[in-house]
């Protein structure tokens, strides 16, 4: 059974190891960083298959100060993956499909999710329009890799 959890320092040893294939690497921080340098507003979450981590996320509370194109009653998601190893088993899309009720749940002041996805990340584009994220039709150029589509739903 898949659920989404919020990180916890017991995490760490297990979540440290998780990594996506070479060619998303431009793509996701290496976990590494992402938990040795936090961001004020980010809050680290676990995507688990039975007792078994297989995924990371983070939720951005303060995303809407950070990105004008974000509601002020939006989160962000970010840092979202599959470890390499459960990638291509639709793991991914199950693990979007709760995060609405998830998010319902654990952030009642907010409204929306937004997120950014690379514009040469197709792959997770269309997993994120299946999982019900519009395009804004706009762009972010913020990004190391180059343009981003600007995607968001509500929850």
């Amino acid at each position: 059974m898949l659920s989404l959890e919020k990180y916890t320092l017991e995490h760490q040893p297990v979540v440290s190891y998780l990594v996506v294939y070479p060619q998303q690497r431009n793509y996701v921080y290496p976990i590494k960083d992402i938990l040795a340098a936090p961001e004020n507003g980010c809050n680290h979450h676990i995507i688990k298959m039975g007792a078994s981590i297989i995924g990371f996320f983070s939720i951005d509370t303060a995303y809407s100060t950070r990105y004008s194109f974000a509601s002020p009653a939006a989160l962000g998601l970010r840092n979202f993956f599959l470890d390499c190893h459960y990638q291509g088993k639709g793991l991914g899309a199950m693990s979007l499909a709760e995060l609405p009720s998830y998010l319902a749940a654990q952030y009642t002041a907010w409204q929306w999710i937004y997120l950014t996805v690379n514009c040469k990340n197709t792959c997770a584009y269309k997993l994120y329009q299946r999982a019900g994220f519009k395009d804004s039709g706009e762009l972010y150029y913020g990004g190391s890799s180059g343009p981003q589509y600007i995607m968001c739903r509500s929850f």
